[in-house]
This record gives structure tokens, C-alpha cells and sequence, in this order.
């Protein structure tokens, strides 16, 4: 629905697109929850690298940008008794950022972005 509109869009028009409609909902419902380090971390890594590639920044900047997240999550796991729900709100409010220049982005712009730009 979402991106039939966005084909037939002209300026100034304003799409109508619900949640309900959105690319995002059939995917949220068949992807399984995260329930260790490493299936954050991978989730966490996938899209960064696909942030890097949708905004042309380098993949370098992408590597450093995820490890620099993963050891900050294996440090507040160590201390919070391997609690992930907890991690990913760490993780959201992180203030480590992608250096790309002439700004930086932290992981909560990376994942709003991602939302913004679903097909």
C-alpha cells in the first residue's frame, strides 16, 4: 500500500498510510524476539551496515560503530544479569555515534530512519 502511493506521489500530496498498512507490521509479526547477546548484536550489526549503505557512509565507520555498541552491551550485560529488554533500552539510549561526515548518528537515528524510509 505504502509504496503504491509513494510511486504515484506528487509534491505537496499527503500520503495516508496506517500502521496497519506499513511494510513493517508482517515483518514484525514473524521475527522472533531477541533473546541473547548475540541476537542483539546481530540485529544491531545488520542495521548499521544497512544504514551505511542506504546513506553512503563508510563501511569502516559502520564496523567501528558496531563494536563500539557490542562492548558497551557485554558491559551491561555483565552488570544487569543478562537482561536484554534492558540491554536494547540501553542500546536506544546510547550516546556512542556513527561518525559520518559532516554530522554523527546515534543507533535511536539509525533505527528511526530506518522506520521512515520502510517500503
Amino acid at each position: 500500500e505504502l509504496a503504491a502511493a509513494r510511486r504515484t506521489q506528487r509534491p505537496g500530496d499527503v500520503v495516508s498510510v496506517t500502521f496497519a498498512g506499513s511494510a513493517f507490521l508482517p515483518q514484525y509479526n514473524e521475527a522472533e524476539m531477541a533473546h541473547t547477546l548475540a541476537d542483539v548484536q546481530t540485529a544491531v550489526r545488520d542495521l548499521v551496515t544497512a544504514f551505511c549503505a542506504h546513506a553512503g557512509v563508510s563501511p569502516v565507520a559502520g564496523e567501528a560503530f558496531a563494536t563500539s555498541l557490542e562492548n558497551e552491551a557485554a558491559v551491561f550485560l555483565d552488570s544487569n544479569l543478562g537482561d536484554v529488554d534492558r540491554l536494547v533500552q540501553q542500546l536506544w539510549t546510547s550516546a556512542q555515534r556513527l561518525a559520518c561526515a559532516p554530522i554523527s548518528r546515534e543507533l535511536s537515528f539509525i533505527l528511526n530512519e530506518a522506520i521512515r524510509v520502510d517500503r
